[in-house]
């Protein structure tokens, strides 16, 4: 893939995170975001060289996103019953 392809997705990942850390209501929640946000940072990017690690990295945010999207979204359900 070219190197603009990661950049997008760098982009895109981290202004998701920062959107979650602000939306979010718990307080843990919103500090995993912040860690994530600042991972991907499209700014200064952190190079950890080794594309496994990055992997498992890509795999942790991806399934933290969608369990906390989740949790979250029952979290209102509850709230509203």
């Amino acid at each position: 893939m070219p190197y603009s392809y990661y950049m997008l997705l760098r982009v895109i990942t981290c202004a998701t995170c920062v959107y979650s850390a602000v939306k979010f209501k718990t307080e843990w929640t919103k500090w995993i975001f912040g860690v994530f946000a600042v991972l991907y940072n499209p700014v200064l990017p952190v190079h950890l060289g080794d594309k496994d690690l990055w992997s498992t990295i890509n795999f942790t945010t991806a399934a933290y996103m969608w369990v906390a999207l989740f949790a979250e979204i029952k979290l209102q359900q509850k709230g509203q019953n």
